[in-house]
């Protein structure tokens, strides 16, 4: 005689079984979804670092700058009003402090490299985390630039007419030659462009501070 199978037993089993797998399973998608998010966390606290010290960086660049810009309008004065040739000498050589600003891009780059930026499902953090990183990289074209036109225009006549060694004075019309003039307008340009950009970049940091805090 046939044993009778008890098919609601085997049900249940069965049941208990699938029930337990789907528990497992949504478990480890929660343990994997919270690890992304703590990984997360932590590149955006790197990046909030990182932003803090590019913020800074670029206010210390354009301050910088507008003391530099401030010479060289200076140097044009004196040149247009046949001033003093000991000053325009002395000043000249004070328009070399040319720095830029370093951006560190550290944090950004693991975020980037790891892969881990998939993990982020806000569209809005993530566009405007891109777009400031770009947003550095167009700021050091300007600034780029700037240093081509240094290089292309003022030091070639600094090299060519002054004493580059001890910074004595030269033959008077070094100071009031048309092409000084020109190489000094090509660096105020240069000048105002980077200290317009850098508006812009300290404009973007802050609203992307303003999008991380919020």
């Amino acid at each position: 005689m046939k044993k009778k199978i008890n098919w609601t037993s085997y049900g249940l089993e069965f049941l208990t079984v699938l029930v337990g797998i789907l528990i497992a399973f949504q478990l480890n998608e929660y343990s994997t979804g919270k690890r992304q998010q703590n990984t997360l966390k932590e590149h955006f606290r790197y990046i909030q670092e990182e932003t803090d010290f590019n913020k800074k960086a670029v206010e210390r660049g354009k301050a910088a700058t507008e003391e530099v810009l401030a010479v060289v309008d200076s140097v044009l004065k004196l040149i247009e009003a046949k001033g003093d040739i000991n000053t325009i000498n002395q000043m000249a050589f004070k328009i070399l402090k040319f720095d830029g600003v370093y951006f560190k891009r550290n944090a950004y780059v693991t975020l980037i490299e790891s892969g881990d930026i998939r993990f982020l499902k806000d569209f809005d953090l993530k566009s405007a985390t891109i777009n400031l990183y770009e947003f550095y990289k167009w700021t050091g074209a300007i600034e780029q630039i700037g240093y081509d036109t240094m290089s292309e225009r003022y030091y070639p006549y600094l090299y060519d007419h002054f004493d580059l060694l001890n910074g004595m004075l030269q033959n008077e019309q070094i100071y009031y030659d048309q092409e000084f003039v020109n190489a000094l307008a090509m660096c105020r340009f240069a000048l105002a462009s980077r200290i317009a950009k850098y508006g812009e970049c300290i404009g973007q940091i802050e609203k992307y501070e303003t999008l991380l805090s919020s």
